[in-house]
């Protein structure tokens, strides 16, 4: 196989350095294989690989519905009135059933089929609401003036180029209401320095994450520091040679750069932190948890 490889375009394929968010549009976490174990990952309770274990997702939820009760400005006739949440890249909905038992009416929307599926199955709740949409919410048209709270969580918002995320950051900022809330994490620096593989390769016999069928897998990261980005690129090899590369992209940030492109949309009384359970900010934190909203009427 090894030989083989060497003589066919994965291997050339794998010796390059890949464009700046090339496949960026390749959503292949919407392949119908690996998006079901995208899922196994996603409610693997004692890993992180996929979505956070469920004490933080609890602790996080439970701030996140603090810091909107508390920052919000929207203007209502009805004090019942149900706020309605947006959760983008919500994968098998762990969030989002948390947020619909504080009371918010949700639409969850993501790429993938099998946790889109997972998601309605599991969405369920006496007298509460949710939807699932299976779509790429980077060109997901929004409607204007819907939404009180929006969320992007676990990294979603630095998988996509600088110029994807400011046409989404426009795109969800209309798409709150006046006085609505913006809540989103970021990766950093430190985040990028632990994240990057290194260069191997594995024979994979039954069958993997990437691919059905036995392959060989080739990892490796490509770095672009002058752009705060790194790769990590997944390469398998079939027997018969032939090859399939998948780009998992990070674009990491500061919180002064955020702030400034947050401000620069439109959204005011922007905050960060650590994370999205309210952790004071500090130097080394992996993650940056953002707060900001659309100004009030």
């Amino acid at each position: 196989m090894i030989r083989r490889f060497s003589r066919s375009s994965g291997y050339r394929q794998i010796s390059q350095r890949p464009m700046l968010f090339e496949q960026e549009q390749k959503l292949f976490w919407a392949d119908r294989y690996i998006s079901r174990h995208v899922l196994h990952a996603h409610l693997d309770e004692e890993s992180s690989a996929a979505s956070r274990k469920p004490d933080e997702i609890q602790r996080q939820c439970f701030w996140i519905h603090d810091t909107f009760q508390r920052r919000h400005e929207i203007q209502t006739n009805d004090g019942n009135e149900q706020h309605r949440l947006l959760d983008l890249g919500c994968g098998p909905g762990l969030y989002s059933r948390v947020f619909q038992d504080y009371g918010f009416a949700v639409l969850g929307v993501d790429a993938s089929p099998a946790s889109i599926r997972y998601s309605r199955k599991h969405s369920v709740r006496q007298g509460k609401t949710a939807r699932y949409v299976r779509a790429d919410y980077t060109t997901m048209k929004l409607p204007d003036n819907s939404f009180s709270l929006a969320t992007c969580i676990y990294g979603g918002m630095g998988t996509i180029s600088d110029a994807t995320q400011i046409r989404l950051l426009k795109s969800i900022y209309n798409t709150l209401r006046p006085g609505g809330i913006f809540v989103f994490d970021a990766f950093t620096l430190a985040y990028a320095e632990n994240e990057r593989l290194d260069t191997d390769w594995h024979y994979i016999p039954r069958g993997g994450f990437w691919s059905p069928r036995p392959h060989l897998l080739l990892e490796r990261s490509y770095r672009f520091d002058e752009r705060q980005v790194f790769v990590n690129a997944y390469t398998t090899v079939l027997k018969n040679g032939s090859s399939r590369r998948y780009l998992v992209w990070h674009r990491y940030y500061s919180p002064e750069e955020l702030r400034a492109r947050l401000e620069t949309v439109g959204f005011t009384r922007v905050m960060h932190h650590a994370d999205l359970s309210g952790t004071p900010w500090y130097e080394g934190s992996p993650w940056i948890g953002m707060v900001a909203a659309k100004p009030a009427e």
